[in-house]
């Protein structure tokens, strides 16, 4: 039976939502009222906090938001050399000018990438090179933009590295890196090349630019302004996705890791860091993410989740095979609605007593975890943190994604991804 804190918790959530889906009012400002709702309320009172202050805070990743700003500042001020132009530029002059071949591919390499760093960091790299494309032959960003979202998703499926629920998976369940990806990594380039040519044909007709394209002219143009920048700006932002690599190793975590090379990076240009965080940094954002982050906390604290994902397997007894379909696609719909890293985390404890009480092997479960919550968080713009960051970033440019805009395209992809990973699941894994 719920609580009423977690009735109080349900039913701000959904008032919230339904703003966001509305567009009413911004959606920094309405998370960041519905977080101080939850304070009136007295959901976050426990009395194992000193305070609902303190108990609140302890859901804050405060990684992701490090990792975020750090980002922003480092994408943002390697852009201003004019690198992300120049290779979109010559992406363009490689495939002779075919904008439906620019696009798949593109969209190949967002979910390779993702496959390797945080998804957050591969969008901020990304996003520039496709803004950039979008302006100088006057195509709409939506399509480059909303595909993006999606493949970053599922990329960062692939191996143990790309996707923060993925690495909890795989360090909770004691998965190798080569045993996620031989496992994972199939059916994932399968979808990749799949919904990219899904989407590429949809967006046929959006791909055809109003400005001539002169391979001639891109051929023998640079986009290069600043090369002394390009050099330290593009050093900072290789050292900085090398370490996110070898992050392990390096005992650091990828909000340490980005701040540092932000400092660094300003230290090189001699910036102000006033003019860095004041033109660079999308601080809407950064607040609807601490108010994302309260009010799913709240539901995770109040036991909301817990009960959730208590009532997906409570009916299926030892029977793998369903518990897995089940487990698959509860996943993928709840990832869509809120952050897939709670209900996650929820997830596996429970999946390890299933193992435990029936003496099922649990590795079918958990893949099927990941492949729900990670292709899962792709289906709404709220889904998972690199979706946030595609759509602060596409504001900072002037241009806005509605929720429902995105929603009607990226959910159906999204099961289409999802209903691969069931075939497989089913046929491979079972």
């Amino acid at each position: 039976m719920l609580s009423t804190s977690a009735l109080f918790a349900i039913i701000v959530f959904l008032l919230v939502y339904g703003f966001i889906i509305s567009e009413a009012v911004h959606k920094a400002i309405i998370v960041i009222l519905g977080s101080l709702l939850l304070f009136l309320l007295g959901v976050y009172v426990d009395a194992g906090y000193e305070n609902q202050f303190v108990h609140a805070v302890s859901f804050i990743d405060f990684n992701v938001l490090a990792l975020i700003i750090g980002m922003m500042v480092i994408v943002q001020i390697t852009s201003k050399s004019g690198i992300f132009t120049q290779i979109a530029m010559k992406t363009i002059v490689w495939t002779k000018g075919n904008m439906k071949l620019v696009f798949f591919l593109l969209m190949l390499l967002t979910a390779f990438i993702t496959a390797f760093i945080s998804n957050v960091t591969a969008v901020m790299v990304m996003t520039p090179i496709f803004l950039a494309i979008c302006l100088r032959y006057e195509l709409s960003p939506m399509p480059f933009l909303m595909t993006e979202i999606i493949l970053s998703n599922v990329g960062g499926t692939a191996t143990p590295l790309g996707d923060m629920t993925n690495i909890i998976i795989a360090s909770r369940a004691g998965f190798s890196f080569v045993k996620v990806v031989s496992n994972l990594g199939p059916v994932i380039a399968i979808i990749t090349v799949l919904l990219a040519a899904i989407a590429t044909f949809y967006f046929r007709r959006k791909l055809e630019p109003k400005v001539q394209i002169s391979l001639d002219d891109l051929r023998n143009e640079t986009f290069i302004q600043d090369k002394s920048l390009l050099i330290k700006g593009g050093s900072v932002l290789i050292a900085v996705v090398v370490a996110l690599i070898f992050k392990e190793s390096l005992g650091l975590e990828n909000g340490i890791i980005a701040l540092s090379g932000a400092m660094i990076l300003l230290l090189l240009t001699k910036i102000e860091p006033e003019e860095a965080f004041k033109k660079y940094v999308n601080w809407s954002i950064i607040f609807f993410f601490i108010g994302l982050f309260v009010l799913i906390g709240a539901l995770e604290a109040t036991g909301v989740v817990y009960y959730l994902a208590e009532a997906i397997v409570s009916h299926t007894g030892s029977n793998t095979d369903l518990l897995a379909m089940i487990i698959l696609f509860s996943s993928a719909i709840f990832s869509a609605f809120i952050d897939n890293i709670p209900f996650a985390t929820t997830m596996i404890p429970i999946i390890k007593n299933i193992g435990t009480l029936t003496g099922v092997g649990t590795d079918p479960l958990f893949w099927a975890l990941a492949m729900g919550a990670c292709i899962g968080g792709s289906g709404t713009i709220i889904g998972a943190s690199c979706n946030l960051v595609v759509v602060g970033l596409a504001e900072h440019n002037g241009i806005k994604i509605s929720f429902l805009e995105y929603f009607k395209y990226a959910f159906w992809m999204m099961l289409i991804g999802v209903s691969i990973c069931g075939v497989y699941l089913y046929f491979f894994i079972l």
